[in-house]
């Protein structure tokens, strides 16, 4: 896959990888990411990101081998959302695997 929406230039958020130039860092496309489990719901509140941009921000953390950015407690609360807003088994473990969670770790979050 070609990256060609992250961009790193000094001169834009202290050079940290952004989306197409934007102020918004790849770190933060993942911590929306994290928030937001529904992906329609995210691009609805944050309507200068799109569909492609989170896909390259997730390949980009997988790529460069960025580890997931938060902890069990926090991951406990997003699983907890997607219940909530009735999304399958199945769909919950395909987020995590999206953040870069290996099985065992999707296992042992989605069993706790």
């Amino acid at each position: 896959m070609i990256l060609d929406r992250i961009i790193i230039d000094p001169a834009i958020a202290g050079g940290k990888p952004t989306i197409r130039g934007m102020r918004i860092t790849v770190t933060r496309v993942l911590e929306l990411v994290e928030t937001y489990p529904n992906r329609d719901q995210l691009l609805q509140e944050f309507p200068d990101l799109e569909a492609e941009d989170i896909t390259q921000a997730i390949e980009y953390m997988r790529v460069n081998s960025l580890p997931p950015t938060f902890d069990l407690l926090r991951a406990r609360e997003i699983l907890d959302r997607a219940i909530a807003s009735g999304k399958s088994k199945e769909s919950i473990e395909g987020l995590f695997m999206d953040l870069g969670y290996e099985d065992g770790e999707i296992r042992a979050i989605v069993e706790v």
